[in-house]
């Protein structure tokens, strides 16, 4: 199957888990929201335990760092959450995809053809007017000079670009199992979000979140087993990924019963248009 077409199944699962794990939000802390389906997916991957590997050179050491800089991804994520609303934070966060192009291009030696880099364009483009609120723009401008705002998604932004570099940088250079690298990274993140879990959590909705679970496992282990093809590019499949606004924005808008949503659709399909034009450029 072609990886575009998976990429996009990963993106859509990638969507489901923050559709489903946005309703818990306003019930729990999300950290332990985010123990729960790191746990989750991390356990699952040992489904194929054949897979997992076991290291104790300079793999073992990579794959502990990018476990850390996925719990960075997270942490500031979240953090950023309780400071300033979602849709102040996406806009930013949706611009990733453009800097991968850089740091692939320096580190990975990827590069790619003109219309490549306007598929992109166009899906960035179309992720981040799906993020903006007009309503609450004024409300956005306050929130935006809190300094500590600014930090955390600045953090989240910089580590985020480096686990996404580092995911293809050790599966292309290294004899590691596309598994493994899934089966330490998440395992890693639940290990720092236990401490906290344990302070905060009182049992309440665990059953009820063992979907976030299987959307997450589901969506990483297709990512993961598409990075670590010789054939796909990091740069291209971060914003074909991307999508995942694009599914959260319409099961959100249908689940929420969120307005303005047959506008949403229109920017949705132009984000689309974009995919389409990465795929004629391969």
């Amino acid at each position: 199957m072609d990886w575009i077409i998976l990429t996009i199944i990963s993106a859509l699962f990638l969507g489901l888990r923050d559709v489903y794990a946005k309703k818990f939000f306003d019930k729990m802390d999300p950290y332990v929201v985010a123990w729960h389906f790191t746990l989750f997916t991390a356990l699952a991957t040992l489904i194929f335990y054949d897979k997992i590997q076991f290291f104790t050179d300079i793999r073992l050491f990579l794959l502990v760092i990018k476990g850390l800089v996925l719990v960075g991804i997270f942490y500031f994520m979240y953090t950023a959450l309780k400071i300033g609303e979602i849709s102040l934070i996406l806009p930013f966060a949706n611009l990733v995809p453009v800097f991968i192009v850089f740091s692939s291009f320096f580190f990975l030696g990827e590069s790619l053809t003109i219309v490549q880099y306007l598929g992109i364009f166009v899906i960035v483009a179309g992720a981040v007017l799906l993020s903006f609120n007009k309503k609450k723009k004024g409300v956005a401008i306050n929130k935006l000079l809190d300094k500590r705002l600014v930090l955390y998604v600045a953090f989240f932004i910089v580590l985020v670009i480096i686990g996404y570099t580092m995911d293809k940088y050790i599966l292309q250079n290294y004899d590691v199992h596309p598994y493994t690298l899934l089966f330490y990274c998440f395992f890693i993140v639940a290990l720092a979000f236990t401490p906290i879990t344990i302070r905060r959590w009182k049992g309440e909705y665990a059953l009820k979140m063992i979907p976030i679970g299987i959307f997450s496992f589901i969506s990483e282990a297709l990512y993961v087993m598409i990075a670590a093809s010789a054939l796909t590019k990091i740069s291209l499949i971060v914003p074909v990924r991307n999508l995942n606004i694009l599914f959260a924005t319409i099961v959100g808008g249908i689940m929420f019963k969120e307005k303005n949503l047959r506008k949403r659709i229109i920017v949705c399909t132009v984000m689309i248009i974009g995919v389409f034009l990465i795929y004629l450029g391969n």
